[in-house]
């Protein structure tokens, strides 16, 4: 598996679909956007509050939203045409691996990483093995334990009068 060339399909295959919805929107993608879409900003970082002055205001960026737009519909779109098409969880999924800043476009555009159904049956099959596992052997040891304590105490009064009857 190449991660280079999978984020390489994933970016032609949602560029192109943007590209394309852009197209039937009847306005096509204008330079600025199309490069904005090639090079999408990464996330900005996040104000935490209280803080003591409050953020400054930030001027719309309709090329921005535009493009956001466009990706929801068309995501919209191939989901109505082709419910059982996986091309846009695939491109989300390549996205998020290599922390690539078109996975927060998709993401509001509601493509969602589904997980099989199986993946939570194992998860909690492997969660009480290891608790089972785990109660077993403490209580294991605790049989141990009072096993070699009840020995040692029956032998320390063995010890004691055999050292007195040597004195």
């Amino acid at each position: 598996m190449d991660r280079t060339a999978d984020l390489e399909a994933a970016l032609s295959f949602v560029i192109g679909r943007i590209g394309q919805q852009a197209t039937l929107s009847g306005e096509p993608l204008s330079e600025e956007q199309h490069l904005l879409l090639n090079y999408l900003p990464s996330s900005t970082p996040a104000i935490e509050f209280p803080h003591p002055q409050p953020p400054t205001l930030v001027p719309r960026d309709i090329n921005y939203e535009r493009l956001y737009a466009l990706g929801k519909a068309a995501y919209l779109n191939d989901r109505q045409i082709n419910p059982a098409s996986l091309d846009w969880e695939f491109a989300f999924a390549v996205f998020k691996l290599n922390h690539h800043p078109m996975s927060g476009l998709l993401q509001w555009a509601g493509a969602k990483h589904r997980r099989p159904w199986w993946d939570y049956f194992l998860l909690t099959t492997a969660a009480l093995v290891f608790i089972v596992v785990t109660m077993s052997l403490i209580l294991l040891a605790g049989r141990i334990c009072s096993h070699h304590s009840l020995n040692v105490l029956r032998l320390a009064p063995n010890r004691r009068t055999a050292v007195g009857e040597r004195h």
